[in-house]
């Protein structure tokens, strides 16, 4: 029943929720043993002499600011791993069932699907018996699915086997552009924090100018970020204009489909499986490529 070979019969995705929660873990603990030093700094600092010159000049205040960063970084990766120890936990759950053959509810050692080692001696210990995806009723496997198909993000393997290697070029042409757009806006940013703190640190005649610059484009790109998004997902090169000519071959199958799921069955295709397994009364039911 507790043989630990069978943990191998659960859903891929549960391996990869359990290693993503191991990585931001490590991270976590590593940006707060890095982040030390920088708010070491910030202490000093903080109850030194306000007229006291600070030997390190201008370069203490990006120190610090790299350690206030680290440390809320490492809040997000811990919450992070946290999730990500859940999904693999929700979707681990619907394989497992107990002697009698009734499901079982992890409860308070749903933090243990986090861990391989750890779920393998949790299974062991109870006697639970892990259930073969492909032997799952349909109810599960559907909503098992769907958790996962919602917490991981696609491949492009995952893209050509559901709709062709022409599309799945595409959506990678398509997240190039956003990558691209979406590094120029950081950039932005960056400099304007940049150039905002130097003046701060290293006052001078220009101090106020350049701050008044710096808090006016951070601003400025923090409107216009969502604008620029809505223009480039409709643009020729956006993921709504690739949903669009997708749409066609779905229609047939499910009248009530838009263009908006068939953008989110492209980016996550597991959800094509989801809807597939929904409306899958035709039996030919072949993918569109």
């Amino acid at each position: 029943m507790g043989d630990a070979g069978a943990l191998a019969l659960l859903l891929e995705d549960v391996g990869w929720h359990q290693r993503r929660a191991r990585c931001l873990t490590v991270a976590a603990f590593t940006s707060l043993g890095v982040g030390v030093f920088p708010l070491i700094r910030l202490a000093v600092g903080l109850r030194s002499s306000p007229t006291e010159q600070d030997p390190w000049g201008p370069l203490d205040a990006f120190v610090i600011l790299a350690g206030i960063l680290l440390w809320a970084g490492a809040i997000a990766g811990f919450s992070a791993a946290r999730r990500h120890a859940r999904v693999a936990a929700a979707l681990a759950v619907r394989q497992l069932v107990d002697e009698q053959g009734a499901r079982v509810r992890l409860g308070r050692a749903a933090g243990e699907a986090a861990s391989p080692a750890r779920l393998r001696r949790l299974v062991e210990r109870r006697g639970w018996r892990v259930i073969p995806v492909d032997e799952l009723d349909e109810r599960n496997r559907l909503a098992q699915l769907f958790i996962a198909a919602r917490n991981r993000p696609g491949t492009r393997r995952e893209r050509i086997d559901r709709f062709g290697p022409a599309v799945a070029s595409r959506y990678a042409r398509v997240v190039i552009v956003r990558n691209v757009v979406l590094g120029v806006l950081i950039a932005v940013c960056a400099a304007a924090g940049i150039v905002g703190v130097a003046a701060l640190v290293a006052p001078g005649p220009s101090t106020h100018t350049m701050v008044t610059t710096a808090v006016v484009t951070l601003f400025t790109v923090m409107l216009l970020s969502p604008i620029v998004g809505v223009l480039l997902r409709r643009s020729p090169v956006g993921l709504l204009h690739l949903a669009d000519t997708l749409l066609p071959q779905l229609l047939p199958r499910d009248a009530a489909i838009t263009r908006m799921q068939v953008a989110a069955m492209l980016r996550k295709p597991r959800l094509y499986d989801v809807w597939h397994g929904l409306h899958s009364v035709d039996a030919s039911g072949v993918a569109p490529g």
